[in-house]
Order: C-alpha cells, then sequence, then structure tokens
C-alpha cells in the first residue's frame, strides 16, 4: 500500500510539474550538439556519449541565450557533485533531465531533425527518484542517470580544448 501511494503521489507531482511548466518552454537549434552526427541511439550508446550529449545541451542552451552562462556554469558543477542528470531516449527523441535545485531543466532533442525544445521545470524536484520517474515516463526505449565523473571528465575535456584550466 506504502509503495502504491508513492507512485501516485509522484504521479500527481509528475503531472503537475509538466503542466504547470508548459508555458515556460523554449525551441532552439543546438548547433554545437549537432556538429556531432550521432542518431538518437548512438547518444545513449555509452555513459561517455549522454555525459558528452548533457554537457554540449546546456552549453547550446548558454550559446542561444536560453540560460545564462552563469546558470550553465552552476548546473554542470551541481550535477557533477550531486549527479542528478537523466538521459533516455524514445525513439527518435532524446530526453535530458537535469536538476540541482536552482536550475532544474529538461531537454527534448530530436538530432534527424536538429531541433531541441528546453522546459523548465519547478525548482523543488531536487529528488533523484522524482527525476527518474518524470524520465521513465516519457523514455519507451530506456534511460540512463549519468555519471557525475562522466560528466566532470567531459567538462574538463571541453575546457581543455578550448584552453582554459
Amino acid at each position: 500500500m506504502k509503495k502504491l501511494i508513492c507512485v501516485l503521489l509522484a504521479l500527481a507531482l509528475l503531472c503537475g510539474c509538466v503542466c504547470a511548466l508548459a508555458d515556460e518552454s523554449v525551441n532552439f537549434e543546438p548547433s554545437i550538439t549537432k556538429l556531432l552526427d550521432y542518431s538518437a541511439s548512438d547518444w545513449v550508446l555509452t555513459s561517455y556519449n549522454r555525459a558528452a550529449l548533457t554537457v554540449l545541451l546546456l552549453l547550446d542552451l548558454s550559446q542561444n541565450n536560453v540560460i545564462s552562462s552563469d546558470e550553465m556554469t552552476a548546473l554542470l558543477a551541481n550535477i557533477s557533485l550531486r549527479g542528478v542528470s537523466y538521459v533516455g531516449r524514445d525513439g527518435a527523441m532524446i530526453h535530458l533531465i537535469a536538476c540541482d535545485g536552482e536550475n532544474n531543466m529538461a531537454v527534448i532533442y530530436t538530432p534527424a531533425l536538429s531541433l531541441a525544445n528546453y522546459v523548465k521545470l519547478d525548482n523543488s524536484i531536487t529528488d533523484a527518484s522524482v527525476v527518474e520517474l518524470i524520465i521513465a515516463n516519457f523514455c519507451n526505449d530506456g534511460y540512463y542517470k549519468n555519471d557525475p565523473s562522466d560528466i566532470l571528465d567531459v567538462t574538463l575535456e571541453i575546457l581543455n580544448a578550448l584552453g582554459g584550466e
């Protein structure tokens, strides 16, 4: 009975979050991410690919002025430490959800069309199990929790490639 109540509560939270945030979405072209000509299945193939997708989409969000560079930096740092980010696939679409309690967001990316949609999520969502329920609801072809060390590795590789330290 407790499990059923928890599932119902999580579904209610999910529906409330998605419905409440429908007007806070932005379409954008992920010009950095699309440079890697990966299919939806390629992006979820390895832990490293999923981390790279996460970092590249965050860079695209910042480049397109959907989020500020400060928000991007904070989100990257926090998900590298806390690890509350997931990547999943539903057919030709990739879903990314990243939450740090201050800059919670989701991105739906369709590599074949080079189009993405950003959705600002309620900042009260910080529990990994709730985030997992949200992505599980949308990803029929599987989802994975990002490994925080992979997020950090990709971020550092990009910084090194750009001449940063």
